[in-house]
């Protein structure tokens, strides 16, 4: 089985990664945020269970012998605050995205197994905010103030207390079928399941940026 993070921008790395070994097509996958973090970290403690049935699942249909873990230590914010990064880069700010806390989606995905015909489900907030948005707070979260100037490619964000510039944008970040927008539509999944999201996304902003900076401390 591989394990891997979910982030988005490592999952053709993983994919190379196997390819290069000739290893795809022959390993289950298992995506969780913060990969081996996230399966072993007492805070996350219930995604532990879904972890360890996923593998055993995968030992007794797969026969799986080995366990490949892809971990990455690449928070911007946090690598910026404890002085192992200058700049984060970027690409298209005004993107919206619907941002959710993976363990409650688990649970939404637990509540659908209960039921007594299978049927398709959105899990979502219903509710999106801007890359820029989500930037500001993980910043904010680490004590620093974001100062945007610029418009476009040539867009800065700096620390409004030292005038620093700590965030730029570069061109290879937008993506060519770019999606301006991703919002869900939860409203089944409420009414069949009893599913909503509870964390909201300052509280989801806190819990990634302290799990990164705990992860990096511990690595420094």
């Amino acid at each position: 089985m591989v394990l891997s993070c979910m982030d988005p921008r490592f999952q053709t790395k993983v994919s190379n990664y196997l390819k290069r070994r000739k290893l795809n097509n022959k390993y289950s996958a298992f995506t969780i945020a913060g990969a081996a973090v996230g399966v072993t970290a007492s805070k996350f403690k219930k995604w532990h269970t879904t972890f360890w049935e996923n593998l055993n699942t995968s030992i007794k249909i797969h026969r799986i012998e080995k366990l490949i873990v892809i971990n990455h230590k690449d928070c911007g914010a946090a690598k910026i605050v404890n002085g192992l990064q200058d700049i984060l880069l970027l690409g298209n700010l005004d993107s919206k995205r619907d941002w959710g806390y993976a363990p409650e989606y688990i649970e939404g995905m637990w509540l659908m197994l209960q039921q007594e015909k299978p049927d398709d489900y959105v899990l979502a907030t219903g509710r999106t905010n801007t890359i820029r948005q989500f930037v500001e707070l993980v910043f904010e979260e680490i004590g620093i103030e974001i100062e945007w100037s610029g418009s476009g490619a040539d867009e800065i964000g700096c620390d409004k207390s030292s005038g620093k510039k700590i965030i730029g944008i570069d061109k290879k970040y937008f993506r060519p079928t770019e999606v301006d927008e991703l919002l869900g539509d939860p409203s089944k999944a409420y009414k069949d399941l009893g599913w909503k999201p509870k964390t909201d996304l300052k509280e989801l902003v806190r819990i990634m940026v302290n799990s990164d900076l705990d992860l990096i401390k511990r690595n420094i």
